[in-house]
């Protein structure tokens, strides 16, 4: 069985995020409730369609941009 997904929280907002991974392989917060349950646990991509970059929710993300 492969290991679930872990669910951490953003550093700025304290909101319950998964790290993922993009179809170029960079790392991008996604907000844990955009992700379904039966994904947990499996190696999967982040699919803008579906999921929620919490970029887009995140109510600090200017923290976190690159200057």
């Amino acid at each position: 069985m492969a290991d679930k997904i872990q669910i951490s929280h953003c550093k700025a907002c304290g909101a319950d995020i998964v790290w993922m991974k993009t179809a170029r392989g960079n790392n991008i917060p996604v907000d844990a409730e955009t992700v379904e349950e039966d994904l947990l646990g499996a190696p999967v991509v982040f699919d803008p369609d579906t999921m929620t970059a919490h970029f887009a929710t995140c109510p600090d993300a200017n923290k976190f941009r690159r200057k």
